[in-house]
C-alpha cells in the first residue's frame, strides 16, 4: 500500500484518479492545487505524488521541484492535457519518474 497525494485542480479528474488508487488499497489525499499540496507535505510524507501541471496558486512543475528538495523519498508522476515536449522534457529532467497525458485510461 502507497500513501498517495493526488494534486489536480480538475476536481472530478482529482476524484476519479483518488478513487481508483483507493479501490487498489492505496492510501490518497487529494490536494486542489499545488499550494494545498505543499500544505499537506508539511505534515505527512507520501511515497507518490502524481500532479497536474497547471494549477492556480502553485503549478505542478513548481510543486515537482519543491518536492525534490523538501521530500526526495517522494516519487512524483507529472499529468497533463497539453503534453508539450518543453514541460515533459523540463519534468523528467527534474526528476519525475513518468509524465502522463490526459486523458488517460
Amino acid at each position: 500500500m502507497l500513501d498517495v497525494l493526488v494534486a489536480d485542480d480538475d476536481a472530478n479528474l482529482r476524484e476519479s484518479v483518488a478513487t481508483a488508487l483507493a479501490s487498489a488499497g492505496h492510501r490518497v489525499t487529494e490536494a486542489s492545487d499545488g499550494a494545498q499540496a505543499v500544505e499537506l507535505m508539511a505534515s505527512h510524507v507520501f511515497d507518490l505524488a502524481i500532479c497536474d501541471v497547471h494549477m492556480p496558486r502553485l503549478g505542478g512543475l513548481a510543486l515537482l521541484r519543491r518536492i525534490r528538495r523538501e521530500a526526495p523519498g517522494t516519487a512524483v508522476v507529472i499529468m497533463t492535457a497539453f503534453g508539450e515536449v518543453p514541460d515533459v522534457v523540463g519534468s523528467m529532467r527534474d526528476g519525475a519518474v513518468d509524465f502522463v497525458t490526459k486523458p488517460f485510461d
